[in-house]
């Protein structure tokens, strides 16, 4: 393991990155958003390559609207009109999608530079935390919050988050990885093939907003019960995939719920969460002209993100999975990357 200055912030603190290594797999972190900057994995061909999106410097992760890698909170993907009840209480947010509120907004943990402790062991580790006072971003409840990011010789990104809150209030964190198997990173993620078991999704309008119906998916777009490349039947939804798909036997036990294969590279990544949900986006929204880490040119739909939480603006929809914690009592939940090779 390794822990250097990745770069400094303009108030003079330092952001840090942690490398972990192990077998042929290896991982950076950055203390910045609790963000992977950085993930190498072998392919066919033992060659070892960067697998996900990401910046070179601070300042490049502070102005995006991308999110590559971070860890999003207090709550991920979008609030409508930045507003939500609870406990007779009606809370306003920052709004910065529109009308709606996404990530968090400005308030959002991918913009705070969390503490690092690397954890030594047959797998490394590195944990990371923050508090957050209670009113910040007018969320209630002070509350502390870790993310723990574990390589194992076997290929698996295992992600532990834990939150604690003294009130009553609403957690839903992710992490926004960008994964592009193909270790090119200027290449599209059209032709990689993608399983999710899950017979439903969560309707949205047109500013990806939830109606509040749950959708079959079974005989349309959103159907990848069989492997399915994005490029088959991207062009018959509204602008790309962005959208919630429902896990069922959702029980809160950790289980195998999506795959990613590449066959080129022949890379497979399979996604294990304990949440009931996944955002699967294709980078619809990429600037043309965008650059990331070494200058290379990120294009639309350059990367695959799948972002383990809750529903989408659930605090509003009593029917979906709730997303809020009680007063002191431990949030917790798992997600794991595991990657391997197509036999």
């Amino acid at each position: 393991m390794i822990e250097k200055i990745f770069d400094t912030l303009e108030n003079g603190d330092f952001v840090l990155s942690a490398t972990l290594n192990n077998g042929p797999y290896e991982l950076e972190v950055i203390s910045l958003g609790a963000t992977i900057r950085s993930l190498k994995v072998p392919n066919k061909d033992g060659e070892v390559e960067d697998v996900v999106l990401g910046y070179d410097s601070a300042k490049e992760y502070l102005e995006n609207t991308t999110y590559y890698g971070m860890c999003v909170g207090r709550f991920a993907n979008r609030i409508k009109n930045g507003a939500f009840e609870l406990e007779g209480i009606n809370y306003q947010l920052e709004t910065n999608n529109g009308l709606n509120t996404l990530h968090s907004a400005s308030a959002g943990f991918c913009f705070k530079n969390w503490e690092m402790e690397l954890q030594e062991g047959i797998n490394p580790a590195v944990k990371l935390t923050i508090n957050s006072e209670d009113g910040e971003g007018n969320w209630p409840g002070n509350v502390e919050v870790s993310v723990t990011y574990t390589l194992t010789s076997d290929g698996r990104v295992e992600i532990a988050y834990s939150a604690m809150s003294d009130k009553k209030t609403l957690m839903n964190l992710t992490n926004h990885s960008y994964f592009n198997l193909s270790g090119n990173l200027s290449n599209k993620i059209l032709d990689e093939e993608v399983y999710i078991e899950s017979d439903c999704y969560v309707e949205v309008d047109e500013e990806l907003i939830p109606t509040g119906k749950i959708i079959k998916s079974k005989g349309t777009p959103f159907d990848f019960n069989e492997f399915h490349t994005i490029r088959e039947r991207i062009n018959q939804t509204p602008s790309g995939y962005d959208h919630c798909f429902c896990f069922p036997n959702s029980d809160g036990t950790l289980k195998y719920r999506a795959e990613i294969r590449d066959l080129e590279s022949k890379r497979i990544m399979k996604v294990y969460t304990t949440m009931p949900s996944a955002q699967m986006y294709t980078s619809n929204f990429f600037e043309a002209g965008s650059c990331g880490k070494s200058n290379i040119e990120y294009t639309k739909n350059g990367g695959i993100a799948f972002e383990t939480q809750y529903y989408p603006d659930s605090p509003n929809h009593s029917n979906f999975p709730s997303c809020v914690i009680e007063a002191n009592k431990e949030y917790a939940y798992k997600t794991v990357y595991e990657f391997s090779l197509m036999k």
